[in-house]
């Protein structure tokens, strides 16, 4: 039998009820979700984040502990985003290119009535260089929402609704005509 002595027990329990966080950090992957990107047709050069992208974008609660834990992305924001975006619009060839730049985008669970609510919201600029120099073309802001028994899950999905909404906002504009040109 394996003896741990009462140090190394207590420090196992902590990894253990903490699932294996000891810093309090959570991970956002999102390769494994999908967005919708019908209707946009624009080749997507880069992600440009204009706040730290290495900052915890929210707080989540600990299924075991609920207690709260800073949420980030497994890399910078921007190159995260990126290689996402590569993944969903890689059949997508456009003339049109154009850079998102990423104002804003934040997570928070609530608990509600023996539920959790999941909250992403996000705020994007669709840029695009032309022959005077670099336009904003679009500006798109939502909110995605979620609930679960444990809603720590649904921020990837949520991201990915967010984003989607977002694109297809942009592409809407382009098939409308709508979409501006202001100068940056």
């Amino acid at each position: 039998m394996l003896h741990l002595g009462p140090l190394r027990s207590f420090w196992l329990c902590i990894v253990l009820v903490s699932g294996g966080s000891l810093f309090g950090q959570h991970l956002i992957d999102l390769s494994q979700e999908h967005i919708n990107v019908s209707g946009f047709n624009a080749q997507v050069d880069s992600v440009i984040v204009v706040f730290n992208d290495t900052a915890a974008i929210g707080q989540v609660m600990n299924s075991v502990t609920s207690k709260k834990e800073r949420a980030h992305f497994k890399g910078p924001i921007g190159q995260e985003l990126d290689r996402f975006l590569r993944s969903q619009l890689h059949d997508i060839s456009s003339s049109r290119h154009v850079v998102l730049k990423l104002n804003r985008l934040t997570i928070a669970e609530q608990a509600i009535k023996g539920t959790e609510a999941a909250f992403a919201g996000m705020n994007i600029e669709f840029l695009r260089r032309d022959e005077d120099g670099w336009v904003r073309e679009y500006v798109h802001g939502t909110t995605a929402f979620a609930k679960s028994l444990d809603a720590t899950h649904l921020h990837p999905a949520n991201i990915a609704k967010a984003l989607s909404e977002c694109m297809q906002g942009y592409a809407y504009a382009m098939w409308t005509g709508t979409l501006t040109s202001l100068p940056l």
